[in-house]
């Protein structure tokens, strides 16, 4: 009668084992090895964290709230204390006219226009 141990010898080498490659390829795909975090320059991050910095602080300029008191001492004149007035000018304007012999002529006369200007104090 054979012994236990050289009937297991023959049971596991008759043991049936899928290819290597097979094993392999599912392994990879039931447990995929996990990715290694991509590593942010750290220009990348510091550029980030400026801008995020303006952001806060752009907004809460619009809304009034700035930090350490900025322009909150302030407060907003929307006028711009500007006016527009009518200014008498003398322009040379061109007149056309019949000379005696009959030719069409230019010539500019003097007149005086009235132009608009802003003034601002």
């Amino acid at each position: 009668m054979p012994q236990s141990n050289d009937i297991e010898r023959v049971l596991r080498a008759a043991r049936p084992e899928p290819p290597a490659h097979f094993v392999y390829e599912l392994e990879e795909r039931l447990l995929p090895r996990p990715q290694a975090p991509r590593r942010v320059p750290a220009l990348f991050r510091g550029a980030a964290f400026v801008a995020g910095l303006a952001a806060v602080v752009a907004v809460l300029g619009v809304v009034g709230v700035l930090p350490f008191g900025l322009g909150a001492d302030r407060t907003v004149n929307a006028t711009d204390g500007c006016r527009t007035v009518m200014v008498q000018r003398t322009e040379k304007r061109p007149d056309f006219f019949v000379a005696k012999n009959g030719e069409l002529r230019l010539r500019y006369r003097p007149q005086v226009v009235n132009r608009p200007v802003k003034r601002c104090r």
